[in-house]
């Protein structure tokens, strides 16, 4: 069935942009797509993020999604002050960092990049500096 819509309803309508491979519904969880499945992802159990070229690996305890975004785009739609950018190509969560050292950090006993750019921003986030 169709319905006629107005151009008076179009435009009061909200604009919405939506981005297909992710979907937010609350500040604790977002939807990742993958093939013509949505997967529910709880933000807390984002240990941390890879970029890969236009894609991103969104790691999360023993699984990882591939998501076509770019690292601030990411940043932006998780919009939490426990995710920390320390590469150019990685952001982690600072819930799972496990030691830190000169030129990387252990998450979830993973090895990380990590690089002085981003190292200020890193301290400051976990309380160090």
């Amino acid at each position: 069935m169709q319905v006629p819509v107005s151009k008076e309803f179009l435009k009061s309508a909200p604009l919405v942009s939506f981005t297909p491979a992710i979907s937010t519904i609350a500040d604790e969880f977002l939807f990742i797509k993958q093939g013509t499945a949505y997967h529910k992802v709880r933000i807390g159990d984002i240990t941390y993020l890879e970029s890969d070229n236009v894609y991103i690996n969104v790691h999360v305890a023993n699984n990882k999604y591939l998501v076509r975004s770019t690292l601030d785009q990411y940043l932006e739609i998780l919009n939490s002050n426990q995710f920390v950018r320390v590469h150019r190509s990685y952001v982690v969560n600072i819930n799972y960092i496990d030691a830190i050292d000169a030129n990387h950090l252990i998450v979830n006993k993973v090895c990380v990049p990590t690089r002085k750019t981003y190292k200020n921003e890193l301290l400051k986030s976990l309380r160090l500096g």
